[in-house]
């Protein structure tokens, strides 16, 4: 059986399936980006910056 299928179907919690490695690799900065998903890291990087100038 998959990795995904046993995370996808855990009982241990969403907090749990997100530290783990399968979804580490799989979603990415790189891939929500794409998918058109606003990367809040950098939207509040850049934020900061414009207010401490």
């Amino acid at each position: 059986m998959s990795e995904a299928r046993i995370f996808a179907n855990t009982r241990k919690g969403y907090w749990y399936t997100a530290h783990t490695g399968v979804l580490k690799y799989t979603l990415t900065n790189e891939k929500l980006e794409r998918l058109g998903l606003l990367n809040l890291s950098k939207a509040f990087q850049y934020i900061q910056e414009r207010l401490n100038y």
